[in-house]
């Protein structure tokens, strides 16, 4: 989604909503790849977080369509927070 015109200008909202995205999967992979039981739930917990970032972002560009011509993006950004709560869940 962040590579439409839309964000062709909006850098730093792109940027913030594509790093926490990958916080997520990269998160979730540093808690297997450590190997111990104890550490994973805490990386899970963390890629959790991530996720609810995610989730905040959208609800932000759902607020702010109307002044950042943004509004014909919004049944992709309802499908994208619809996957952000279940990935957290």
């Amino acid at each position: 989604m962040t590579a439409k015109p839309q964000f062709k200008n909006r850098y730093g909202l792109r940027d913030q909503i594509e790093r926490a995205a990958v916080s997520v999967s990269n998160n979730i992979a540093e808690g297997f790849e450590r190997g111990t039981n104890q550490e994973l739930p805490t990386f899970l917990y963390i890629a959790r977080g991530s996720a609810g970032e995610v989730r905040s972002m959208l609800c932000l560009l759902q607020r702010i369509s109307g002044i950042c011509d943004l509004e014909d993006l919004e049944s992709e950004i309802n499908s994208l927070k619809a996957k952000a709560e279940s990935i957290s869940k």
